[in-house]
């Protein structure tokens, strides 16, 4: 009899074990989402990717959603390695992907992240090292390499830029080209970063051989770890190599424009922003126009100035969350002919809105939805899906 008993104890334990094996593979399985389309074409949204944690089973897993799905980083080793790798911004910019694309042998070992510039003529790469720090020995070097897209000749010219005693650094800014120059925008730390300088040095694109350099600014605090520390900010291109002749300055809150052709820092009269407090702020450099916004959780208001006719409009495009059908709009990004909001839903649904540029047409809006689910509440969803940022991954078409 007691045979009997056994083989009933062992199934029953067979069955239990089995039963617990789904449920733990239940309790395992992680959800997938994807952005739905609410509105507009899903192609205006096919560059946004949504990123955050799904919260459950007692546990975090980031995730990235766009509207093909979801990735989860334990699950993809591509998607861990990028979200390890800080730079991986870097290799998404649509102009580092063609470069990649039209010249992978030039581009080889090449990662200064703001060493780049392309036009339909050349490519100019440049890099720099400090040698012998703070040794009287010690030295900038900078590295140009310079591609013809006609002939895919490639030259390499080395110059010790500047003797530097004073324990200062050079950090490559901005490259750009202005006919048989090019010319480079340092940011300069000296004594550790207490004193900072903004300069321009020039280089003849034929020989290498340095022109000339200029400091735009130079400044000193040695309260620079406090709020109200002096500092400076250098807004430049969305693109990394694109020709650009005018940047943008701002510099211990005031506000400049600098032309690499004239070589003239021109401080604005009217400043453009004044970042209020509890307001987000988005922005973007393209040509001859500056865009900027403010952003609110009840409204985003877009403003620009062109930098030739020197006209300022500002607040030319104002919607509110109601006329975009949200409830709360968390941050924005813009980009080429387009601002991406990062969104939730009048119901606490994460998603995202792209609006044109020019003029604050909604183009799209999407909500993240559970695949095989999408009839689950916002509160559910809302609950365990928390996206909280919004990023731009551009394809080069083929």
């Amino acid at each position: 009899m007691w045979r009997y008993g056994l083989t009933i104890l062992i199934a029953v334990l067979a069955i239990s074990g089995i039963g617990a094996y789904y449920a733990i593979g239940r309790l395992n399985h992680l959800p997938e989402y994807k952005l739905e389309t609410v509105q507009g074409e899903p192609e205006e949204g096919a560059a946004v990717s949504l990123s955050g944690s799904y919260l459950g089973d007692m546990r975090s897993e980031p995730l990235n959603v766009n509207i093909e799905g979801s990735i989860y980083r334990s699950e993809d080793k591509v998607f861990r390695k990028r979200m390890m790798d800080a730079r991986s911004w870097f290799y998404n910019q649509p102009d580092i992907q063609k470069l990649l694309k039209d010249h992978k042998s030039f581009m080889r070992g090449k990662g200064y992240e703001t060493g780049f510039y392309r036009d339909e003529e050349l490519v100019i790469y440049a890099d720099v090292t400090t040698k012998g720090l703070n040794s009287d020995a010690q030295k900038s070097v900078l590295r140009l390499s310079l591609l013809s897209e006609d002939s895919g000749k490639v030259t390499d010219f080395e110059q010790t830029i500047l003797e530097m005693p004073d324990n200062g650094q050079l950090s490559i800014q901005d490259v750009q080209r202005v006919d048989d120059e090019a010319h480079l925008l340092f940011r300069k730390y000296i004594d550790r970063g207490i004193t900072e300088e903004l300069v321009v040095y020039v280089f003849d694109i034929g020989t290498g051989e340095q022109l000339r350099h200029s400091t735009l600014a130079s400044w000193s605090d040695k309260n620079k770890y406090k709020s109200d520390a002096q500092t400076a900010r250098v807004i430049a291109s969305d693109y990394i190599s694109a020709p650009q002749d005018m940047i943008f300055v701002i510099l211990n809150g005031k506000e400049y424009t600098y032309s690499y052709r004239s070589g003239l820092l021109t401080e604005l009269t009217d400043p453009l922003w004044h970042k209020a407090l509890g307001t987000g702020m988005a922005h973007s450099l393209q040509q001859d126009n500056f865009y900027y916004s403010e952003v609110r959780q009840d409204r985003i208001v877009l403003s620009r100035y062109n930098f030739i006719t020197k006209e300022q409009e500002t607040s030319y495009v104002t919607l509110t969350a109601e006329q975009l059908g949200v409830g709360v709009i968390k941050s924005a990004l813009i980009r080429s002919n387009r601002v991406y909001l990062l969104a939730d839903d009048k119901a606490g649904i994460p998603g995202a809105a792209v609006l044109d540029l020019a003029n604050g047409e909604l183009l799209y809006a999407g909500r993240a939805v559970e695949v095989g689910d999408e009839g689950k509440t916002g509160a559910e969803l809302s609950e365990n899906l928390r996206l909280l940022n919004i990023n731009i991954v551009e394809k080069l078409a083929d």
